[in-house]
């Protein structure tokens, strides 16, 4: 009675639960005690105990059937999601051995050009932190987007984040 007035807002099941108990409870209470006492609030008799007792346990087994049912709509979904979440990653973890396998095949120096572009320098820094020419660098970055299949630094800046 106690968990079923706590849970009482909680859906019509708990409610219908509650209301049986405390027609049930209230009956008892005035069948067994309050007639010793010689005052009866609902003229009680033996039979209706058995019948609010039966109908307490088929509301409850009502209940139980419905939250079944309940529960079997979410796992049907949660399963769903759990697909589609596995899906994913499976999918992100093949793109991310794509994207090793590509800048594994940078040479020493292409990899070490990457690196600054995706720091966002410009050719003429790259250059200079190096010590090479800015027309080696641009042939270094033209290699880089061949061999990665981007088009500019932007996409090389996506690749690196992804």
């Amino acid at each position: 009675m106690f968990l079923g007035v706590l849970l009482f807002n909680k859906n019509n099941y708990t409610k219908l639960f509650v209301l049986s108990f405390a027609i049930s409870l209230f009956s008892g209470l005035d069948f067994f005690v309050l007639k010793n006492f010689g005052v009866s609030l609902f003229e009680t008799n033996a039979t209706n105990l058995k019948i609010g007792g039966f109908m307490q346990i088929i509301v409850l087994s009502f209940a139980v059937l419905f939250r079944e049912k309940d529960l079997r709509k979410y796992n049907f979904f949660m399963k769903n999601e759990i697909r589609k979440f596995s899906k994913e990653i499976k999918h992100r973890t093949i793109q991310e051995e794509a994207l090793k396998v590509d800048l594994n095949n940078l040479s020493l120096r292409e990899r070490e050009i990457f690196d600054l572009i995706v720091c966002s320098k410009s050719n003429k820094e790259i250059a200079a932190e190096i010590n090479i020419s800015v027309n080696t660098v641009k042939f270094h970055v033209k290699n880089i987007y061949l061999k990665l299949d981007i088009k500019n630094r932007k996409e090389a800046l996506t690749l690196k984040k992804s």
